[in-house]
């Protein structure tokens, strides 16, 4: 008589929906799963609930990143079951690589997954039919999404406000209507008369910030604080969202020119909150792209105004008549982005330019200084500090590196290797799934597979130690030569523009300096440091040198 052999059973449960009254609730799933455990408790395979239940609740595509799986693949590895029960792959979730994904790591970890109502078993069915029954659901998952977003924007059509962020000055009232808030819609107003009255937008900055006038973060803050500590009392998983806000309300961030940029653009203001306006685009290979729709598509949701149309507009045309000014007579800074404040670590960005007695003004701030008021260096005047690294700059990058590597194969042959050992690593991947997969389907021994194991953990050591030496050897001196012919390029290019031998203007001056140069430290004009831009060695000259 032929032996029972005895399964531990886990069961996975999954819901989409706070509807727990439907047919997919999780007290429908664990009694489905619990009636098919005791319809398999004799016979040659005899299931054994192991009490092990994995749930997961209003989760999203991704599956590896919920806790009830990443628990799952945790007592996995732990072999606490053998049988992965669900009442059908959706409950597992809806995204097809990431289905295949998990089903490959509990392949590789000898756990069979089964899924009863569509009368799946990993151990007895091809990868195919998984495969389908993934693809299927994913297709539900984007129909469910298409339906969401066609009935957000028919409430958009009827007028009411939708889900997303919202604009700084208002709160709100209900599900689907806003209000001004009371303590922010006033900062708003101001904004708003000063940018009319003639100041810039860095002027307005610096007076919300000496003001102490926190930025629009720290106020959605406040608004999520009271709601977030509610949740955090009976749900773990929002207690580090309850503390990230904690700590920045305890900052207090400064207003930037791009947030007030924000607000200035905003049509809210005046009674119209755009809706349906941007959209995430997916590109090949998976990258994200957020894009704007076309105008005729966007709809437009009113709200309660906080200015004057007429008084929206009149800053538009503010901003417009600078931003026009700003493109023709803009004055490029050579090192702007790259210049650091030597006393308190803070970025220095160009500006305060103005035409002077004997011509034009520009100067280097630090934001520290300009904008908080907490430093105290001095602004140098930037023809001053360029004419002063540009001087120092072509020095360090004539001295070519003396350390000599011998060359071991060239690059072309060490790509070839490499793409050959990780097609061999790939290879033996696939040759321990395909014992682990004999074995359970007992076409081979335990002894067997250890045997088969053991062979193949010790070729995959040889061949990640061949990998890890070509990629540290092969490659090196390559990068090493590119590096000494590209700082050699830069050194003529430089000592060619001072010796006035060629003709460059500022913008392509500033893209050889930024081509050149990691980092400027300046603490004074006798005493700055320059950091050039090179991997695999690190350069610092200065006049403090």
């Amino acid at each position: 008589m032929q032996e029972s052999v005895l399964k531990r059973v886990a069961g996975l449960l999954r819901v989409s929906t706070e509807k727990i009254e439907q047919a997919e609730s999780p007290e429908a799933q664990l009694l489905f799963i619990r009636e098919e455990i005791r319809r398999h408790s004799h016979g040659y395979e005899v299931w054994i609930d192991s009490g092990l239940v994995y749930e997961d609740e209003l989760t999203g595509a991704v599956v590896m990143d919920r806790p009830g799986v990443q628990r799952l693949v945790h007592d996995a590895r732990a072999r606490k079951f053998d049988l992965l029960v669900m009442k059908s792959i959706q409950r597992l979730g809806r995204d097809t690589l990431g289905l295949l994904h998990l089903k490959r790591q509990l392949d590789d970890l000898g756990i069979e997954l089964v899924a009863l109502q569509d009368g799946y078993r990993s151990g007895r069915d091809p990868e195919l039919i998984f495969l389908v029954h993934a693809d299927r659901a994913q297709a539900g998952r984007e129909d469910i999404s298409r339906n969401v977003r066609n009935a957000m924007r028919q409430r958009a059509r009827q007028g009411r406000w939708m889900a997303g962020r919202v604009p700084f000055g208002y709160r709100r009232k209900n599900r689907h209507e806003l209000e001004p808030h009371p303590d922010t819609a006033p900062i708003v107003q101001e904004i708003f008369r000063l940018r009319r009255s003639g100041w810039g937008e860095t002027r307005i900055v610096g007076h919300l910030n000496q003001l102490g006038v926190p930025a629009p973060g720290w106020w959605e803050a406040c608004d999520r604080l009271p709601h977030l500590e509610e949740l955090a009392v009976t749900d773990e998983r929002y207690a580090q969202r309850l503390e990230r806000n904690r700590r920045l309300v305890n900052r207090r961030p400064p207003w930037a020119p791009r947030t007030l940029r924000v607000v200035l653009k905003n049509t809210a203001y005046y009674g119209e909150l755009q809706y349906n306006r941007k959209f995430w685009r997916v590109r090949l290979g998976g990258r994200k792209v957020l894009e704007t729709r076309a105008p005729e598509e966007w709809i437009a949701i009113p709200c309660p105004p906080i200015v004057s149309r007429e008084e929206w507009e009149e800053v538009q045309q503010v901003r417009r008549r600078k931003s026009t000014r700003d493109r023709v007579d803009a004055h490029v800074y050579l090192l702007s982005g790259l210049l650091q404040c030597g006393k308190c670590g803070n970025r220095m960005n160009g500006g305060g330019g103005k035409v002077g007695k004997y011509g034009w003004y520009g100067y280097y701030h630090c934001m520290a200084r300009r904008d908080l008021r907490t430093c105290d260096l001095p602004s140098p005047r930037c023809e001053a500090l360029e004419d002063a690294v540009l001087k120092v700059l072509p020095d360090p990058l004539s001295q070519l590196p003396t350390q000599q590597v011998g060359q071991e194969r060239n690059a072309e042959s060490a790509r070839v290797l490499v793409q050959h050992l990780e097609a061999l690593l790939a290879d033996l991947a696939d040759e321990r799934r395909y014992y682990r997969n004999e074995h359970r389907r007992n076409r081979l021994t335990d002894a067997e597979l250890d045997t088969e194991l053991a062979r193949i953990t010790e070729a995959e050591g040889r061949v990640k130690a061949e990998l890890e030496q070509v990629r540290r050897t092969a490659f090196l001196p390559d990068l090493l030569q590119q590096e000494a012919e590209h700082r050699r390029r830069l050194a003529e290019q430089v000592a060619l523009w001072q010796a006035n031998r060629v003709e460059i203007d500022r913008h392509q001056l500033r893209a050889l300096v930024h081509a050149a140069v990691n980092r400027v430290v300046y603490r004074g004009l006798a005493d700055f440091d320059v950091h050039l831009r090179f991997s695999q060695t690190s350069w610092s000259w200065g006049s403090s040198q």
